[in-house]
């Protein structure tokens, strides 16, 4: 009989990822139907395969954690994800993250046909994407912590700094962690201030899961929470822009988190904070609509720096 080997391995993988999974559950994920799937576990477990069935309520197949799977092997599509996911984690700012990453890319260069290996390159050369900002990292094990701590729900102890760097000691219950606008952010009640809080994780210094849990807010908004937050922050730069234009058609143009937005008779006033200047006009030379720059004055040399180094690309070609 037939057993195609991409349908054997999915089986493999798919009770390699789980603990244990019903014949309906994999015949569900590989559609196909019920006796097909017998048929691949019978055909496995014939190959030497360790799969053991589980009966009962909560019963189906089972792997032997202690059996290794063969080298993995990857679809045209597994790789484009695989390769643009690597590509966007060199910008998640966590320290160690994008050399961890190119050793990845190297590691699956190295095992996969020629072909695969130049789409990947033109993948590297033909995407483009916003420069890294240099202003801030953060520890990935802070990251890590943070988020067992918020997938326990147990209570964290932080040691955190301000915007001035002047540091502070508190009990805080993490409800979500957010990445957003190129930042981390853990979201939760702090109980030196009794109130809803928002920190940015690269200016906590230390955190300590505590053994004290805690009950999530039911319809928590958490990304909410963090736009408004942004929103209000006093940042280094505010920059003023004048659409022409409907507030909504001007809300659908810009992300949420960055900008607060006022009526006016001439037209919708926008601002927009950011802590880095130039980025922000290579922000604004990308952006669509009738809208003219009013400030700060400083925009105008940023503006100016930016088109400056495109035209030297430019000419350089």
């Amino acid at each position: 009989m037939y057993y195609p080997s991409t349908r054997l391995f999915s089986v493999l993988e798919l009770l390699q990822a789980h603990q244990t999974l019903t014949g309906s559950q994999i015949a569900e994920k590989l559609e196909v139907d019920g006796r097909t799937v017998r048929r691949y576990i019978t055909r496995l477990q014939e190959l030497g395969i360790p799969i053991d069935t589980v009966k009962g309520r909560y019963g189906g197949y089972r792997l032997d954690q202690r059996f290794k799977l063969p080298p993995l092997i990857f679809q045209s599509d597994e790789i484009l994800a695989l390769t643009i996911g690597l590509m966007f984690a060199r910008r998640l700012h966590l320290v160690g993250i994008t050399a961890a990453s190119e050793r990845a890319i190297h590691k699956i260069e190295r095992v996969m046909p020629q072909r695969m290996v130049e789409q990947m390159g033109v993948l590297n050369n033909v995407i483009e994407m916003d420069p890294p900002e240099t202003w801030y990292s953060m520890s990935a094990d802070i990251v890590l912590e943070a988020s067992q701590a918020v997938h326990d729900q147990k209570s964290v102890w932080i040691q955190y700094g301000d915007r001035e760097r002047q540091g502070t000691s508190r009990k805080v219950d993490p409800f979500a962690l957010v990445f957003m606008i190129g930042m981390w952010y853990l979201v939760g009640h702090c109980h030196l201030r009794e109130a809803i809080r928002t920190f940015r994780v690269d200016r906590i210094q230390s955190l300590k899961q505590l053994s004290v849990g805690f009950d999530k807010p039911a319809e928590f908004d958490a990304q909410r929470v963090v736009e408004d937050a942004i929103a209000r922050t006093p940042n280094v730069w505010t920059i003023q822009l004048l659409f022409q234009g409907s507030l909504e058609e001007v809300r659908a143009i810009l992300p949420k988190a960055v900008a607060t937005y006022e009526q006016r008779p001439d037209g919708i006033l926008v601002k927009i904070k950011s802590p880095n200047i130039d980025q922000m006009a290579r922000f604004i030379l990308r952006l669509e609509g009738d809208f003219r720059v009013l400030g700060p004055p400083e925009m105008g040399d940023a503006l100016q720096r930016v088109i400056g180094q495109t035209q030297k690309l430019i000419d350089s070609m």
